[in-house]
């Protein structure tokens, strides 16, 4: 009996010591190390291609649903399906020659993703490419298949002058009361020689879940602030990511009950510094809830994902990839600017 007393406690202790360092963990802000590709890469010009995509983990595909939108899953997909989604979406990356992909909700091999290591999927599949990740949910002092290593990865083809991380402002929420999300900007700086001035491409993705948008409307802000400065500086800037917020005004049909949509807020456009501009494709929704598996003309569809670009960049085409949420529950979406030159 003493002896089971003992083990009790050890494990117990051994919890709370898993528990609090979880909930105390702090990500390093600042700057991001490269990985991927060691060779010389081309210099930027004027014109940039971007292709932004919450690929989530390649655990939330058409048959998924999820808890955080009141389904009834954590994990709904088998590792063999979250195997097939992540060779999927790295093909579907390598359609297209892009100078810049933003991805969110990358994942390495965990308990979300199954054990599959859909990140490094992805980053063989883009190995000419040098890549910049940032984890937004991180956990220490757990075993393999009860890991998270989830968050931002920004690949480039073309000539970095580095990257780092913009700290936004946090919710105050956390998963099963010790893991923490946190949000940020990850900010990548591309030289462009012709020019004398930069691109700064950022990769965001906002909180979902805030009552009212409030903390999302703060991260925006601080977003938007920061990206002024660098506009301001003579610098073109491009945000791509997932906003959740509405980028526009059409609507799909669907039957989801409005209990399943208090997350929904729309996109503040009075936020916006003049001359801003928002660039989403209108046509084709990219997210779509998940209190249940996906059926279209059911499930609610809407437009969070796309880009928001400085006065001195020109949209000269943006498109989202109608995938049909099979792999994952946004589309991508893909765009080209023009840089365009001071007088």
């Amino acid at each position: 009996m003493q002896a089971a007393l003992i083990v009790i406690s050890l494990i117990a202790c051994a919890g709370l010591v898993v528990f609090l360092a979880n909930r105390w963990r702090l990500p390093r802000f600042g700057a991001v190390s490269p990985t991927g590709y060691t060779g010389a890469l081309q210099d930027a010009s004027s014109a940039l291609s971007i292709l932004t995509w919450n690929i989530g983990y390649a655990g939330l595909g058409r048959e998924a649903d999820f808890f955080a939108d009141k389904g009834k899953s954590i994990r709904a997909m088998h590792r063999d399906e979250i195997q097939r989604a992540a060779h999927d979406i790295a093909g579907i990356l390598t359609r297209k020659d892009y100078d810049v992909i933003c991805l969110q909700e990358n994942a390495a091999a965990g308990f979300l993703t199954r054990g599959v290591p859909v990140r490094g999927i992805i980053d063989r599949a883009l190995s000419r490419m040098r890549l910049f990740y940032w984890a937004d949910l991180k956990t220490v002092l757990l075993p393999p298949s009860m890991r998270f290593d989830h968050g931002m990865s920004t690949y480039t083809a073309l000539q970095e002058a580095g990257c780092h991380i913009l700290e936004l402002p946090q919710s105050k929420a956390f998963y099963v009361g010790f893991l923490k999300k946190f949000y940020v900007g990850q900010v990548t700086r591309i030289p462009i020689a012709e020019l004398g001035k930069d691109w700064i491409i950022i990769n965001i993705h906002l909180s979902a879940f805030d009552e009212g948008g409030l903390v999302r409307t703060a991260q925006l802000k601080k977003a938007l602030d920061y990206a002024e400065r660098e506009f301001v500086s003579g610098h073109y800037v491009v945000f791509g990511g997932d906003w959740n917020m509405r980028l526009c005004t059409t609507e799909f049909s669907h039957t989801t009950e409005p209990e399943y949509l208090e997350w929904l807020v729309e996109f503040p456009m009075h936020a916006l510094p003049e001359g801003w501009q928002i660039a989403a494709d209108p046509d084709i929704p990219t997210m779509r809830s998940l209190q249940s598996p996906y059926r279209q003309g059911h499930n609610f569809t809407s437009i969070v994902d796309g880009f928001i670009a400085s006065p001195n960049v020109r949209v000269n085409h943006v498109e989202a990839l109608d995938l049909g949420f099979e792999v994952t529950d946004h589309h991508p979406v893909w765009a080209t600017f023009t840089a365009i030159a001071e007088n």
